[in-house]
């Protein structure tokens, strides 16, 4: 380990005297490295989680501060706390952060629970009341659960999370239905895993479901006429009767124009870079666009006639899988699309105007 030193050769530390040393003397060094740099304005970022280990809350609090010309974020420490109500949590950061001059303290960082609104109140009164009414900034706080959350509320009622799921579970570890899969439609290309807590981040599963499912229709068909053999699975059957939908590919359609619509700004402010200057140009463009989608879809309102009108018997081609045409920009609105939708390759009208 230490090629250079004699004394350094017989050198040994096992995992125990490891940690010690790592606790009780390294990350005392550094906490106060870090202390003595943060000089002018920061913030606090902080989240909690389940500690496997020893089963409490685990609080983990970050510093993000100037250095030079560089915003530098640091991990400052962690507090283990049982009950975690917003007195709890202002109680634990105060003590984590017990050596800055709050004076400082610009902003606190954190994502969306009540509890954490309650915690930032409190602390804007403690704050106010210790500097002679001084406010930290508030930002808000982090838009990904909001956001998740919202997706979740609104497809649920079409149960595409039940469809998208089924279609992965249909073909997953199982090699038999792949290989048939496969001999009937002449694709190597399978469903992808939905996940049910990170609903706009299932862009790629919805792109991939729409990419496959002509090939899922070969297969449902071959299943029909007894070609295959019927799987006889509740996931065969969640398929079976989402085909029953006429609207099923333009609802599937209306999710990734709206996740597309999204992504691009969530990825760009899921980010470790100082982006917040930047944040109120971009959302209010955000806005401004989804706005503009809301007001286009208000004017094509669908009436319950669709419902009853199936699309492939409208369709006198055998272009019922390629009836959905792509959008030609990630910025549309389901009225838009929809009528974009009423004419399939053969231009033959698949609904009537007045359905729109």
């Amino acid at each position: 380990m230490f090629p250079d030193s004699n004394v350094a050769k017989t050198f040994k530390c096992g995992k125990d005297k490891t940690s010690y040393i790592t606790r009780f003397g390294l990350a005392d060094f550094i906490k106060r490295d870090l202390i003595s740099k943060v000089k002018g304005p920061f913030l606090l970022m902080f989240d909690e989680t389940l500690n496997q280990t020893n089963k409490t809350k685990q609080l983990d609090i970050h510093v993000r501060f100037w250095e030079g010309k560089q915003v530098q974020s640091r991990y400052l420490g962690s507090q283990f706390m049982g009950h975690a109500t917003a007195q709890d949590l202002l109680k634990h950061v105060k003590k984590c952060v017990d050596q800055f001059d709050l004076r400082s303290l610009v902003s606190i960082s954190m994502d969306g629970p009540n509890v954490n609104f309650k915690f930032f109140e409190l602390l804007q009164q403690d704050h106010a009341e210790r500097y002679g009414g001084a406010q930290l900034v508030s930002v808000g706080s982090c838009g990904l659960h909001t956001l998740h959350n919202a997706f979740k509320s609104g497809f649920s009622l079409w149960q595409l999370d039940k469809l998208l799921k089924a279609m992965h579970t249909l073909f997953h570890n199982v090699p038999a239905r792949r290989e048939d899969y496969s001999a009937v439609t002449k694709s190597i290309v399978f469903p992808l895993s939905f996940c049910g807590h990170r609903w706009i981040e299932n862009l790629p599963v919805v792109e991939r479901a729409l990419v496959v499912w002509s090939s899922l229709l070969q297969y449902m068909d071959a299943v029909r006429r007894k070609k295959l053999p019927n799987p006889g699975t509740a996931s065969f059957n969640t398929i079976e009767e989402a085909l029953k939908d006429p609207l099923i590919l333009a609802k599937l359609q209306f999710y990734t124009t709206v996740a597309r619509t999204f992504t691009p700004f969530l990825k760009k402010y899921q980010t470790d870079e100082p982006v917040m200057p930047f944040l109120s140009k971009d959302l209010a463009e955000l806005i401004k666009v989804t706005s503009f989608s809301s007001n286009l879809t208000s004017s094509y309102p669908l009436r319950a006639e669709a419902r009853s009108s199936s699309l492939s018997h409208r369709c006198k081609k055998g272009w019922t899988s390629s009836c959905v045409v792509s959008l030609a920009s990630p910025i549309q609105s389901f009225g838009l699309f929809a009528r974009s939708c009423s004419f399939c390759p053969m231009d033959r009208p698949l609904w009537r105007e007045a359905f729109l």
